[in-house]
């Protein structure tokens, strides 16, 4: 697949939804829950012009997606220390799956520069 546009949406659809899942599913409704939604709207905005080959929105699009899939995972594993046991799972699955997608969404991309960058030199 050569279409990181497409894994750009489809990580900003996986925080939009796991963003208002933390927010609903959760009776506090907390207003923190609103930042991945934000994030995920802002790589979506961001993504046309990744399609139109935007180098420059396409870094900020794989440096926001790295640092925010770093955060989710570091977020995932202090949610142990929660004492709510209903609240503890609903966080760590909520950044878990954040983490994983950003994970796949940050591999994909390296992969693809990695592949780009040996096409070049072959050219």
């Amino acid at each position: 697949m050569n279409y990181p546009y497409i894994v750009s949406y489809i990580y900003s659809v996986v925080l939009i939804g796991a963003g208002m899942f933390s927010y609903f599913s959760n009776p506090e409704r907390p207003a923190t829950a609103f930042i991945a939604p934000v994030i995920g709207i802002i790589l979506a905005l961001l993504t046309p012009a990744m399609k139109k080959g935007n180098r420059v929105v396409s870094h900020l699009i794989v440096g926001l997606t790295f640092i925010f899939t770093i955060v989710t995972a570091i977020m995932a594993f202090n949610s142990g220390k929660v004492e709510d046991e209903s609240k503890r799972s609903r966080r760590i699955a909520v950044f878990s799956i954040m983490s994983v997608a950003g994970l796949g969404a940050t591999g994909y991309y390296v992969a693809r520069f990695v592949n780009i960058k040996k096409n070049e030199k072959l050219a």
